[in-house]
């Protein structure tokens, strides 16, 4: 009885890891289009299993070579992506990962513009990257008037002058 049982649990195992392959060979495909404007950043929310943005980061930080210049641990690089999709509110209908990981796959998109490349040092491509991932973290999904409104604590925070270039 117990070998018929680890077999039952064998072959429920395969299907899910001949599932997952499928899934993993698919968000490769959807990597793959990350340098063009059809990239989909919900079919790789999808395949991800909901971990789009730090998929795509560790793809782009791989893709600029971020990762061995810098001497980046691969994990601790990936923990840092998710705790910035962390920073998301995934009740938030637009402001959320799917939409850093999309602003994130544009700006790639516009850095790999030759005249615009090949003037970036390694620092300027990662702080480009950097600034897309993160863009709209904790944002609360509502406009600046509606926070004053509503005397949020963000209103009084932000409540300075716009900053001047």
């Amino acid at each position: 009885m117990h070998k018929r049982r680890k077999k039952r649990l064998l072959t429920r195992s395969l299907s899910k890891e001949t599932a997952l392959l499928d899934d993993l060979q698919l968000g490769q495909c959807i990597l793959d289009q990350s340098m063009t404007w059809k990239f989909n950043a919900f079919t790789l929310e999808n395949v991800s299993g909901g971990r789009c943005l730090p998929v795509l980061c560790i793809h782009l930080f791989h893709v600029y070579g971020l990762i061995s210049h810098y001497q980046l641990d691969a994990a601790c690089a990936w923990k840092l992506f998710s705790l910035i999709e962390e920073g998301y509110h995934s009740t938030n209908p637009y402001h959320n990962s799917v939409h850093a990981a999309d602003v994130t796959q544009a700006m790639h998109c516009f850095l790999q513009q030759n005249k615009i490349l090949d003037y970036l040092e390694p620092i300027e491509i990662m702080a480009s990257l950097l600034a897309a991932i993160a863009h709209d973290m904790d944002h609360p999904g509502v406009n600046q008037p509606f926070l004053i409104a509503t005397s949020n604590h963000l209103a009084t925070l932000y409540n300075g002058p716009p900053v001047q270039i």
